[in-house]
């Protein structure tokens, strides 16, 4: 480009800029056909005060739009749409419209032969105002995010911001729609019917009496609360895939004249109470059906449905997902109760189990306690295991049910519980059945919850607290152990235990031991005809008050001399009896303190030393785990119980090697359970065993590779 074609451009842009800022920034604002002065600033003004247009005052909207005439209405909390069909709409959906009502600003007033370019007349109406209706006509868009209204059919045409322009131009009604198909709860359902041919029965009824659901008008057949509060729940949780049609004739074309399912609730009619305005009055009842056609796809995914409320004809239909349907494809037998027995324990006042000529009855008494009834035993009732009884007759449950059921036999045994019967018959193959009386259906139950009732007898129920007392109550324990060891612990003032010849001893032993005496509890009660067994271990307890309390333990029971039989107690209490109770530890050292361990096996030493951060022996490649465990173990190795030495030496040796004192040996038996000192102290302390985790440690293998085969092998397993 030359100069003289550059000084003319510049030329012609001063004189456009010059036009532009003499004359067309004076020029009035002109609109297609309009000629006018502006009579408000660009700022706009709101065109309704405040509380004008108010969504908490608004309860009625009317939309028409060419052909399209839609009414909504507020009900309570919630909008619906009214006309010409009826469905509940989702809430923001009115409010978003209301506000953009109400948050309309004029910007401009145009001449009044204008062209309004009206498509639409919104109605905003408030029941019980002395307020007139707010009407308002829409017209079409213009640029800047303007639009043209008028307010009435007189007012004067404005132009306004274009938001509820927008929204009622570009409405779907579909779009406002909730799609949750929302029901009365399980509290104010009175009854449900689910119509399925494709199911056995083809369809069945639960009504609700107060709180229990029956399957039958007479309300002899049960039905599960929490089943069918899941069924009802399911019904408030069904959501709308996509709307469809809205008042089809052509039902058929969904397969909703004759539809596969049909579920229909109802609720009781409702007492309106009286006002200072109105009398007491009664509302009826609603009554929601719900309808399934053919599939609305190939693979059977959704099917189309209809929902009508009373009499009205269904008049939206729209698709299901076939997921959320299946939910109501239940049978009798899948909504009835399991429970044989429609009680809670702690509403059972007596209980009686009935096997031919025996009987075991027990009732609660004023302290709301468990106790024998008439035939009484000459013993009391333990009020845990009669519970635990108790338990387990209300808590019988079926896995099947039978409606033809006829007994052959006599039964086996006989439940009642307060004024309720039911016979428990033995059937094929191990299997029982019940017949709960005034109920038609026979309960399969399973033999597992049936057998412990069968075994049930007063002595199986006897209290079995032997002694009980307090751990602070106890002043001392003389306890005989099953290696003829006698132990003698006091019990200070101060809450302190000592044990006689020890500065020290295993505290938490005896505080295990204390926890399981302190009350004393049998297992079980034997036969009279089984005996106490060979002795191996007694104690005798002294109380701050006087009392002396024992217990021998034989292999197999105990007595005691608070009980008049032998009785079983647990293989825990047996060991807590026999527990080490003696100071358990035999080396006194730390890893860091220990600078090397010999491990001497069939003629073989291996010399392990801990040489920074890893451990070493000369010309062997080491399992550095089994290496560490090995040291580990052996700093501060406890006994597990101190025990008489064996008859033989121990085939393997560990010398352990601290860096500031003399080496200590030990030799322990193949398995690493047993070991012993050497040379010994000369007490009890010379021999002792350890736990098997302990053991594994000490004589795990501690070289990684496998020699040649003419070399020795050493190798130890567990």
């Amino acid at each position: 480009m030359n100069y003289k074609t550059t000084i003319a451009l510049i030329v012609l842009l001063l004189l456009v800029g010059a036009y532009f800022f003499f004359v067309e920034r004076n020029a009035p604002t002109s609109y297609p056909g309009d000629v006018h002065t502006p009579a408000v600033l660009s700022d706009g003004s709101a065109l309704f005060a405040e509380d004008q247009l108010s969504s908490d005052k608004i309860d009625h909207v009317t939309i028409e739009r060419g052909q399209l005439k839609l009414a909504f209405a507020k009900e309570g909390e919630d909008w619906y749409q009214v006309e010409p069909v009826r469905c509940k709409l989702n809430n923001w959906s009115m409010t978003s419209l209301i506000g953009d009502a109400a948050g309309l600003r004029q910007f401009d007033t145009l001449p009044a032969d204008s062209d309004p370019g009206f498509f639409a007349t919104v109605t905003f109406s408030e029941t019980g105002s002395e307020q007139k209706p707010i009407v308002l006509h829409l017209g079409e868009l213009t640029i800047g995010g303007r639009a043209r209204l008028r307010q009435g059919d007189d007012g004067p045409l404005l132009l306004t911001n274009d938001a509820l322009q927008k929204q009622v131009r570009d409405l779907k009604i579909n779009d406002w729609r909730s799609k949750s198909l929302t029901a009365p709860g399980p509290t104010q359902v009175e009854t449900f019917t689910i119509q399925n041919q494709e199911l056995p029965g083809a369809g069945v009824t639960i009504r609700r009496d107060q709180t229990q659901w029956h399957l039958d008008a007479a309300g002899a057949q049960r039905v599960a609360t929490d089943k069918a509060e899941q069924l009802i729940n399911a019904f408030g949780r069904l959501y709308v895939d996509q709307f469809i049609a809205d008042r089809t004739e052509d039902l058929a074309a969904f397969g909703l004249d004759k539809p596969r399912r049909v579920i229909t609730l109802t609720t009781a009619d409702r007492t309106v109470p009286a006002t200072d305005d109105q009398p007491e009055k009664i509302e009826p009842g609603e009554h929601i059906t719900l309808s399934v056609g053919r599939a609305a796809d190939l693979e059977n995914k959704t099917f189309f449905a209809a929902r009508r409320e009373g009499d009205s004809p269904a008049t939206i239909v729209f698709t299901l997902r076939a997921d959320d349907l299946k939910a109501f494809d239940k049978t009798a037998d899948d909504l009835r109760d399991p429970k044989l027995l429609s009680i809670a324990a702690g509403d059972v006042k007596s209980l009686s189990l009935i096997q031919g000529d025996r009987s075991l009855k027990l009732q609660r008494d004023e302290n709301a306690r468990y106790v024998f009834a008439d035939p009484k035993p000459n013993f009391a009732a333990d009020y845990s295991e009669a519970s635990d009884l108790v338990d387990k007759v209300v808590n019988l449950q079926a896995d099947g049910f039978d409606a033809a059921y006829e007994p052959q036999t006599d039964p086996v045994l006989r439940l009642i519980v307060n004024d309720s019967v039911a016979s428990i018959y033995a059937g094929e193959a191990d299997t029982f059945m019940a017949v709960h009386e005034g109920e038609p259906v026979a309960f399969k139950l399973p033999p597992e919850l049936v057998k412990p009732l069968l075994d049930a007898d007063a002595l199986s129920l006897r209290e079995r607290t032997i002694f009980d007392l307090k751990a602070d109550q106890i002043k001392s324990l003389t306890l005989t152990q099953s290696d003829s060891l006698e132990l003698k612990f006091d019990h200070g003032e101060d809450n302190t235990w000592t044990l006689k010849g020890f500065d020290q001893f295993e505290q938490s032993a005896l505080d295990e031991l204390l926890a399981a005496l302190a009350p004393l509890r049998c297992e079980r009660w034997p036969p009279p005809e089984v005996k106490l067994g060979e002795q191996q271990t007694s104690l005798v307890i002294e109380t701050r008050e006087g009392s002396t309390h024992t217990l021998t333990a034989g292999a197999d029971l105990a007595t005691s001399g608070t009980a008049d039989a032998p009785f079983a107690i647990a293989d825990s209490l047996r060991q807590k009896l026999n527990a080490e109770f003696r100071p358990r530890l035999v080396i006194d050292l730390t890893p860091d303190q220990i600078e090397s361990v010999a491990v001497t096996r069939e003629g073989k030493t291996i010399t392990v030393r801990h040489e920074e951060y890893q451990y070493v022996a000369d010309d062997l490649a080491l399992d550095q785990e089994a290496a560490a465990g090995l040291f580990d173990t052996l700093a501060g190795l406890s006994a597990r119980r101190f025990v008489a030495a064996p008859a033989e030496q121990p085939p393997i040796t560990l010398t352990i090697q601290p860096k500031t004192s003399d080496a200590i040996t030990l030799k322990l038996s193949g398995d690493g359970k047993l070991a012993l000192r050497v040379p010994g102290a000369g007490d009890y302390r010379d021999s002792f065993s350890v736990d098997d985790e302990a053991a594994g440690k000490l004589i795990a293998a501690l070289v990684n590779e496998k020699p040649a085969e003419d070399e020795a092998v050493i190798e130890t397993t567990k």
